[in-house]
């Protein structure tokens, strides 16, 4: 079985990296009192500092679901994520809405500790593997104002 992967899309990536990078580091800074820097292209998007300590990384994507909010019982990670949620300090995953009113997020070792499987979609027809993340392990925060 060859695993396929989404092929990278830089309309996509204009459209919702760099407004919800913002977003999130507006959220930790107001939240948890933490810093974030975008980190390295291609690579996991934000590095988080506390203090003069790196302390974490994060990996941001948009969600275009068909309501505000998640409407499934789980959030799908792409496993070719995979390498992004493997690093040396620990590593968060915010999965934003469309509208950056809301995230999702969880640690890392949620993410990597969840059942894989193959989900169709619309940019991948078969043989594409995301992480199956229950929405429990999730944590919904409001980002309303912090735009």
């Amino acid at each position: 079985m060859n695993e396929v992967t989404k092929p990278f899309d830089q309309h996509l990536s204009d459209e919702n990296d760099q407004r919800s990078r913002d977003v999130v580091k507006a959220y930790m800074q107001s939240a948890w009192g933490v810093k974030g820097y975008d980190f390295l292209i291609y690579e996991v998007d934000l590095i988080i500092k506390r203090g003069h300590s790196w302390v974490a990384f994060v990996e941001v994507e948009v969600r275009y679901w068909s309501s505000e909010l998640c409407p499934y019982p789980t959030i799908h990670v792409a496993k070719r994520k995979e390498k992004l949620l493997h690093q040396k300090l620990p590593v968060v995953f915010f999965a934003v809405t469309q509208s950056l009113r809301y995230a999702y997020w969880c640690k890392a070792v949620d993410v990597l500790s969840s059942p894989v499987v193959e989900i169709k979609n619309k940019y991948v027809a078969s043989n594409e593997y995301f992480y199956d993340v229950p929405i429990n392990k999730f944590k919904l925060v409001n980002l309303r104002g912090l735009k």
